[in-house]
């Protein structure tokens, strides 16, 4: 009841009197009414939400007010829940999205690390294959090196033949 007081302007004393029968003014019923989002005669005479109240009876009018008080309250304690699940979904979205930031961050480097690994298959494929030329021409040398040595063992062959046959040494044909 202070806050209410508070807020429109007016003493604590004057709801106190309220309370016990008494009834506002016109100034604080209008500005009860701006406070509550209703109107004074709304509150004063009853209609819509609130009770029949009546500007002679004190019981109706406190009745009536705090009717119109514990539908406020209601109001703002619904509001007041509504604000901390909003300040938790805030919170949780926040979390989420730095899950997703930090995700992505990881798929970046991942994809990073994919190209280079890539490109590292590709440099070993690249040398692998100059590898296999090199061996190929290695291959041919080393063919063509055992024909020079086969037709030279052929030739060495031919000369030692030719030598028993001929019946000197190579010395003496000099």
């Amino acid at each position: 009841m202070q806050k209410v007081a508070a807020d429109i302007g007016i003493s604590p004393a004057a709801i106190s009197k309220w309370n016990k029968g008494g009834k506002p003014n016109n100034a604080n019923a209008r500005a009860l009414a701006d406070y509550f989002g209703t109107s004074a005669a709304e509150l004063l005479e009853g209609g819509g939400a609130a009770p029949a109240i009546s500007a002679g009876l004190g019981d109706d009018l406190n009745t009536g007010f705090r009717a119109v008080v514990w539908s406020q309250q209601d109001t703002i304690r619904d509001l007041s829940n509504s604000n901390k699940t909003l300040a938790e979904s805030s919170k949780i979205l926040a979390e989420s999205s730095k899950t997703l930031a930090e995700s992505s961050k990881t798929l970046a480097e991942s994809g990073k690390n994919w190209s280079e690994s890539s490109k590292n298959f590709s440099e070993a494929s690249k040398n692998w294959s100059e590898s296999s030329k090199n061996f190929s021409e290695a291959s041919k040398n080393w063919s063509t090196s055992n024909r020079n040595l086969s037709e030279s063992n052929k030739s060495l062959a031919e000369s030692i033949k030719s030598l028993a046959v001929g019946g000197g040494s190579p010395k003496g044909r000099r």
